[in-house]
């Protein structure tokens, strides 16, 4: 903190960065609250390397194949497993490339069971 010299009121400086995060911080405490009691799993499901050029050739249909197959798999497991054996929910995001923009066409989100 530094103070004017003409009137000695404290004055805090801070940046836009800083607003941001504290801005971000309090956004993800409001989430957190929002959750549900159930277990959260991280899960990727990844087009394989073979399938990339057929991917690029019919975007909207593998991408839509990728969700659906995923969101099915996610389901199958909570129903079929003996530990899990629960309804399941799940919020997916399409990526297609990866943070280097390598074509890399993959699902990944959150799963979560109540048992």
């Amino acid at each position: 903190m530094r103070t004017r010299n003409s009137s000695r009121i404290p004055v805090a400086i801070v940046t836009a960065r800083t607003v941001s995060i504290m801005r971000s911080q309090q956004w993800l405490e409001r989430q957190l609250k929002r959750q549900l009691p159930a277990e959260y799993f991280l899960l990727t499901f990844t087009v394989p390397a073979q399938f990339r050029a057929l991917t690029a050739a019919a975007p909207a249909l593998i991408y839509d194949l990728l969700l659906t197959c995923s969101w099915e798999t996610v389901r199958t497991f909570a129903r079929n497993d003996k530990q899990l054996r629960g309804e399941s929910g799940a919020i997916a995001v399409l990526h297609t490339h990866t943070r280097r923009l390598d074509y890399h066409p993959h699902a990944s989100g959150n799963a979560r069971w109540r048992y």
